[in-house]
């Protein structure tokens, strides 16, 4: 019934949001194809739902929502990967625009390449 509910416009975020709560890491591999959507919002709660249940397939589109243009976007991203980097932020700052994040934006880049994939294992 998840698989069904990812599916459909309406209630794909619920479903998304299900899976993270389950914290289950088996359960949540419905969801990584999700972690490249398009609609933004989905993408983010997909990718916040993944990292809840210990999968890394949700490291890239969390670092990658640090440059939305919503702020919104930027504070759940940022208080997603927060904590899977010991409390370490390098100082990004959600208020702040891009170019003023740039420093920071790229230690979250290379921590990403250089720690992502393993975070969970």
């Amino acid at each position: 019934p998840l698989q069904k509910a990812l599916a459909e416009g309406g209630i794909r975020t619920s479903a998304a949001r299900i899976v993270g709560a389950a914290g289950d890491r088996g359960l949540s591999k419905i969801v990584e194809e999700y972690a490249a959507s398009e609609d933004e919002d989905f993408r983010l709660e997909v990718a916040h739902s993944l990292v809840r249940c210990r999968n890394s397939a949700g490291v890239p589109p969390l670092v990658q929502a640090l440059k939305s243009a919503k702020r919104e976007a930027r504070l759940i991203a940022i208080n997603a990967l927060r904590p899977l980097n010991n409390g370490k932020d390098f100082g990004y700052r959600p208020q702040r625009t891009e170019e003023e994040n740039a420093e920071a934006l790229k230690s979250w880049e290379e921590w990403a390449v250089k720690f992502g994939k393993a975070i969970f294992e």
